[in-house]
């Protein structure tokens, strides 16, 4: 028996709990503007992020848009611990 990356989501909310909107690297002059107007921007992996917090289409732990939801929220791929399951 071993751990295996689970396909499907266990709908814990943790993804939009803090929120990683990606955005251009610092050459760009954003940077300075975002944490002018008090943003945080940090750099992750190979990528620039706007973090932010609780998305407001969180209710307890699930989406109340999620048959609906933005690409953005499509393409997130859980790297969550609790994302591995015994197999």
């Amino acid at each position: 028996m071993g751990l295996t990356r689970g396909l499907r989501c266990n709908r814990c909310g943790d993804c939009c709990r803090v929120i990683y909107i990606p955005v251009h690297g610092p050459e760009d002059g954003h940077h300075d503007w975002l944490s002018y107007h008090g943003y945080e921007v940090i750099k992750r992996g190979g990528g620039w992020f706007l973090v932010g917090g609780e998305c407001d289409k969180l209710d307890g732990d699930d989406c109340v848009i999620y048959g609906d939801r933005p690409g953005v929220c499509r393409a997130y791929k859980c790297v969550h611990e609790r994302d591995f399951v015994k197999t």
